[in-house]
């Protein structure tokens, strides 16, 4: 990529965070293109301080962030004090971001999420600072709230919350990054400026060339925030039917959730008589030892059972350390991936069947094996990074 000698500055929105104990897909994906950037871009971070316990990982500079007061809710993760907590970070962004674009109204703002703690902000301050640019990224569509499992009330706030946001980036925003075909077609349909795709990504050859630790093995992995949409039932139904073949077949399970949602999964474990076959290890990092890697380089196969989300970059990263990937039908899958490394079976019976089919013919399993790595190697951290750095640049006319 050719380097322009002009400077930009970059403020990313990254004030989402609920907890230190996990870190969303968004919230990686911006680590992993602020670290990449070219010199002539200049960025800025605005997070709240339960965020730094992961960008502090990256060791950049300091004078990049602005960190925003603490509240009282920061890290409870009941959605009332959630709600607050985004509220209070909310003023504080709104007089911090203020402040920066008052020094230069020409900076570019990306904000790392469509939630409205995010979006908020800049919607207001467009109206004063108009030539300031806004990138929105975008991910999943939330399904209406009967189209999903969980808590009706639950569903029906994130619902509305998230068709409120994207109200206001149609009428504010310059530019619409959406990291899946599905988010891409609802955009184009509705906003007028330029809407492109940009998602996770992975390192393939660094991932290849990392050894892992000796952390616990697993036939299986699967990873990410513990919600409904994740699907721990069906998990532990396809568990169970492994293990009438496999006794002694293990899954990981990382990721993590609410206590009281913790202690369902691990009440469900417990009926289900699999104790001894399926390990919650809690939230794990990208860096430090042992990491994400160390846990999938362990395992054999990834699952992956999600109703909704975007490009998983958990699931990219098992493809990259060679993980063939079984799943459910999901809109992810549509005219996304292509080579074959990810199995999608019809329903959790057939879930259980293929991954012991896998297990047990090693040829089978090389192959799916080799076909993940093609997969993974055709999404690349460095290519997001020239596609996210060339869009920075663009001046519009």
């Amino acid at each position: 990529m050719q380097v322009d000698k002009k400077t930009i500055t970059l403020i990313a929105l990254n004030t989402a965070f609920v907890t230190h104990k996990n870190l969303g897909g968004g919230d990686r994906m911006l680590m992993e293109l602020i670290s990449r950037l070219p010199g002539n871009i200049t960025p800025i971070v605005i997070l709240p301080p339960i965020g730094m316990a992961h960008w502090r990982k990256l060791k950049l500079p300091k004078r990049i962030y602005r960190i925003l007061p603490a509240t009282t809710f920061d890290g409870n993760e009941s959605r009332v004090a959630i709600f607050f907590a985004y509220l209070l970070r909310l003023r504080y962004t709104l007089k911090i971001l203020g402040n920066l674009l008052q020094m230069n109204e020409n900076s570019v703002i990306y904000t790392a999420s469509d939630y409205f703690v995010d979006v908020i902000p800049i919607t207001l301050l467009k109206l004063k600072f108009r030539h300031a640019r806004w990138l929105a990224q975008t991910y999943h569509i939330v399904h209406p709230p009967r189209e999903r499992t969980g808590n009706i009330l639950n569903n029906t706030a994130a619902y509305l919350l998230q068709r409120t946001s994207f109200l206001l980036i149609r009428y504010q925003a310059n530019h619409i990054f959406a990291d899946n075909p599905k988010t891409l077609v609802f955009f184009k349909k509705r906003f007028r400026g330029p809407v492109t795709l940009l998602g996770g990504s992975v390192d393939t050859d660094r991932t290849q060339k990392l050894i892992p630790r000796l952390v616990p093995a697993s036939e299986t992995v699967i990873v990410g925030r513990l919600d409904p949409t994740k699907n721990m039932p069906g998990a532990l139904t396809v568990w169970k039917g492994v293990t009438k073949i496999l006794p002694y077949a293990h899954l990981n399970i990382i990721g993590t959730s609410s206590r009281s949602r913790i202690n369902a999964l691990k009440t469900m474990i417990s009926q289900a008589g699999l104790e001894k076959n399926i390990t919650l290890t809690g939230f794990v990092p990208h860096e430090g030892r042992p990491n994400i890697f160390d846990h999938l380089k362990r395992s054999r196969i990834f699952l992956f059972l999600e109703s909704e989300g975007g490009r998983s970059l958990a699931l990219l990263e098992a493809l990259a350390c060679g993980l063939p990937v079984i799943a459910l039908p999901h809109s992810l899958f549509e005219n996304n991936f292509v080579t074959g490394g990810i199995k999608i079976c019809p329903d959790i019976p057939s879930i259980a069947a293929e991954i012991v089919n896998l297990l047990n013919h090693p040829s089978y399993y090389l192959s799916l094996s080799r076909k993940a790595l093609i997969e993974a190697r055709r999404f690349d951290w460095n290519s997001s990074m020239n596609h996210f750095a060339s869009i920075l640049k663009h001046e519009p006319k």
